[in-house]
């Protein structure tokens, strides 16, 4: 519900000026282990089945983002909108610590640190897709063309390109895709190399961007990730 109420003794040249006061309904859920993930939407999504809810969540299980997107896709898909659409996805991994801690130890690779068997490089190939407000909205691949896509736009864009990846996976699909809509320059270089950005370093690339990388395991693709650069789509190599 929103009230709007004029402010009390508030005008601009004999206008009321309106303020707005959200008041929304407040429920308690105790979450236990055995609850997986953790959905929030609007009411228009009420018409999607539980079966279908549990089968987008399923397939992109711990990227929230994707998951977000895909199911305002299946929405629109199935023409049940009537207003905007909202969702908010968190999953939840409540054995993460204990997993970390039981894990045998194993021979390190080339960018695991000795002293917190943590990676201190990675190597990642990404595909990169710019929007309108991002610092640089110009595709230098393509002859410096302006970028007007929206956000929005962009991260539909991603989640095509991941759809695609995950009905073929190998890096033949992840490449051709890469080469098809990347806007980072890396996807220029040649054959199974395209959109690899080399080995990454602590405090080398955007935050987010950095996070994405580090906690991706060896072969996984991440979730969309959001930089100042725009939109992106990680591959672990190494």
């Amino acid at each position: 519900d929103r009230n709007f109420k004029a402010v009390v003794g508030g005008t601009d040249e004999g206008v009321s000026r309106l303020s707005v006061i959200a008041t929304p309904d407040i429920s308690r859920t105790l979450l236990t282990t055995k609850h997986r993930v953790l959905l929030l939407t609007c009411s228009d999504f009420g018409t999607l089945s539980d079966e279908k809810v549990a089968e987008v969540l399923s397939r992109r299980r711990g990227r929230p983002r994707l998951a977000c997107g895909a199911l305002l896709q299946e929405a629109q898909r199935r023409e049940v909108v009537r207003g905007s659409l909202a969702a908010l996805c968190v999953f939840l991994d409540w054995n993460a610590e204990e997993e970390h801690v039981i894990e045998p130890a194993a021979k390190k690779s080339r960018g695991e640190s000795a002293a917190h068997g943590k990676a201190s490089q990675v190597r990642c190939r990404q595909i990169l897709v710019k929007h309108k407000d991002c610092k640089e909205p110009v595709d230098k691949v393509r002859g410096n063309r302006l970028v007007t896509r929206s956000l929005a736009e962009a991260e539909r864009i991603l989640l095509e390109t991941l759809e695609a990846i995950e009905t073929s996976p190998g890096s033949s699909i992840f490449t051709q895709r890469c080469k098809a809509v990347s806007e980072c320059s890396t996807c220029l270089k040649g054959g199974e190399m395209a959109g690899d950005l080399g080995w990454m370093t602590r405090g080398q690339y955007h935050p987010a961007l950095e996070a994405a990388a580090f906690a991706l395991p060896v072969g996984h693709v991440s979730d969309i990730v959001e930089s100042d650069e725009g939109v992106h789509v990680l591959w672990r190599i190494a």
